[in-house]
């Protein structure tokens, strides 16, 4: 099964030395995870039959909600 991203952050850090600098690169690295994994939901969704016209992309939807 794959991580989520709040469980790759939260074990990373645990795992990680405790410094600002690489806290914030785990952080980073969560964000784009939990971009790709909303992105490839959003896209799932159209599998089910949508008109995909009528709707906005995922790239759309990541940038109105996460950006």
């Amino acid at each position: 099964m794959k991580k989520t991203a709040v469980e790759f952050l939260f074990h990373e850090l645990w795992n990680r030395n405790k410094d600002k600098l690489e806290w914030h690169s785990v952080l980073k690295e969560a964000i784009e995870m939990e971009i790709k994994q909303r992105r490839d939901s959003f896209d799932e969704g159209f599998i089910s039959g949508f008109d995909k016209s009528k709707f906005m992309t995922s790239e759309e939807y990541i940038n109105q909600k996460l950006k």
